[in-house]
């Protein structure tokens, strides 16, 4: 039926993250749109948080600091009620992993790399514990790769929840303690920059990032 999503190949489920399915939806314009469906149990919420919410919060969040992030819509499918990430329409999408292998000196590729820092920020301000070579995806351009953000179940409350650190604990002002699968090429920044003071520093004046 128009508008409606359909489950289209079930992709993993976890003990402790939920399920995700492949859907599409066909529209009343006749257009399809694809995308990745969660959504979880109580029971794997002992392990990460409200997940739905972390990512929908995240995702207004970066919205708000024009960050490019991965469009989420909140769906029920099946009695499921979950989240979806959309997948952009252009073609090829790569994530970080893949066109590393093609373009070992990645950065000169990018379209505006220095927006990598903002998300950098991004990641901490929500304590995102999961950003890795597989959650940000890019596609080509005629100025070089784009890319945007997904994934942002682990941050907020569900870093907590999986860490299982209190808020207030000093653990959080530590970048490089709690993520230390950052991007590759990236983890120059985050074992340098150790502290949220170090950060704010950072922001203002990159070049302390190689000192």
């Amino acid at each position: 039926m128009l508008n409606q999503w359909k489950l289209v190949k079930h992709l993993s489920s976890r003990e402790k993250l939920g399920s995700v399915w492949f859907a599409s939806q066909l529209t009343s314009k006749k257009k399809k749109k694809q995308g990745y469906f969660k959504y979880t149990t109580p029971q794997n919420e002992q392990f990460c948080g409200p997940l739905i919410a972390n990512e929908y919060i995240a995702y207004r969040l970066g919205k708000k600091i024009n960050l490019p992030m991965a469009s989420v819509k909140k769906v029920r499918i099946k009695g499921k009620a979950g989240i979806i990430s959309l997948e952009k329409k252009q073609t090829p999408l790569y994530n970080w992993a893949q066109l590393s292998k093609q373009h070992p000196n990645i950065f000169d590729h990018l379209h505006r790399p220095k927006r990598l820092l903002k998300m950098f920020v991004f990641d901490v301000w929500i304590a995102n514990i999961d950003r890795n070579n597989r959650n940000i995806i890019l596609y080509p351009t005629n100025k070089g790769y784009d890319f945007y953000l997904i994934d942002h179940g682990l941050s907020l409350l569900g870093a907590i929840r999986w860490k299982k650190v209190r808020w207030n604990k000093k653990y959080w002002n530590s970048v490089s303690e709690y993520n230390r699968r950052y991007l590759k090429g990236l983890p120059a920044i985050s074992s340098k920059i150790r502290s949220i003071f170090q950060l704010i520093l950072t922001v203002f004046n990159p070049s302390q990032m190689i000192q």
